[in-house]
């Protein structure tokens, strides 16, 4: 399960500089919003776990396969805004 965590860091420092192109096609409203569902998932994520007494490692693969799916989704928004 291991490898789960490394792809979700790998998409993550992939995704970090080119969420510069916000600032470069002047989209930084969308890179905004962007960085709002990041927060607001990762938090109630994490409160959910809490709240229903979930293991600590689960939460985590939750987080993971969690962070895994929206930085695919936001890797594939910015190379639709670079493509025009």
């Amino acid at each position: 399960m291991h490898k789960y965590y490394y792809l979700c860091f790998l998409f993550g420092l992939v995704s970090a500089p080119i969420s510069n192109v916000m600032s470069v096609f002047e989209k930084q409203k969308n890179g905004l919003i962007i960085n709002i569902v990041l927060i607001f998932s990762s938090v109630g994520l994490l409160l959910i776990g809490y709240l229903l007494n979930e293991d600590f490692i689960n939460i985590l693969y939750y987080f993971s396969a969690l962070l895994f799916i929206e930085y695919t989704i936001f890797l594939i928004y910015y190379k639709k805004i670079v493509n025009g």
